[in-house]
């Protein structure tokens, strides 16, 4: 058995080999630890959800607001829907749709979804936090007859109201 010098102290073969060992199993531990973490490789897929598709395409407006105490988030798109005639045939209107989705702020949030339907020349005029629930206007129809609507959002449904212009 042979003594090789490692530093300021001989070692024999032997131990030498099993340090050589502990740094290689330490090195590909490591690797296999750190290895993946760092090449992880962007993937896609395709969506097949029809409705989905249909909806991101055709966002012509979005909008967030949050409750002053952070409980609920809520974002409103608004869709338009080219396939849906307004029912005016002197002019090109389309139908629109607004999608209403409520979130709760939480690691395992309870999240709905609403649509509100039959709507055109739709554009959300404004927003108010409340404490209870975040409220907005919005206003559809034709230009010389346009309606306006207040929303107000709850976790799990609305409240419509239309005022009077």
């Amino acid at each position: 058995m042979g003594y090789k010098l490692a530093g300021r102290k001989w070692l024999c073969e032997r131990e030498v080999n099993i340090s050589r060992m502990k740094n290689l199993l330490l090195t590909m531990l490591l690797s296999t630890l750190v290895l993946p973490v760092l090449a992880q490789k962007i993937s896609y897929k395709s969506v097949a959800n029809d409705d989905l598709v249909e909806v991101l395409n055709s966002i012509e407006d979005y909008h967030t607001i949050q409750t002053p105490d952070n409980s609920i988030v809520v974002n409103v798109f608004l869709v338009a829907r080219p396939y849906e005639s307004a029912g005016n045939p002197e002019t090109d209107e389309t139908k629109e749709a607004i999608y209403v989705a409520t979130s709760e702020c939480d690691l395992a949030p309870e999240q709905h979804l609403f649509k509100l339907t039959s709507v055109y020349n739709a554009k959300i005029i404004s927003w108010s936090k409340s404490k209870k629930n975040p409220q907005f206007v919005f206003t559809y129809g034709p230009v010389n007859k346009l309606k306006s609507v207040i929303v107000s959002v709850s976790l799990r449904g609305l409240k419509i109201e239309e005022e009077a212009m």
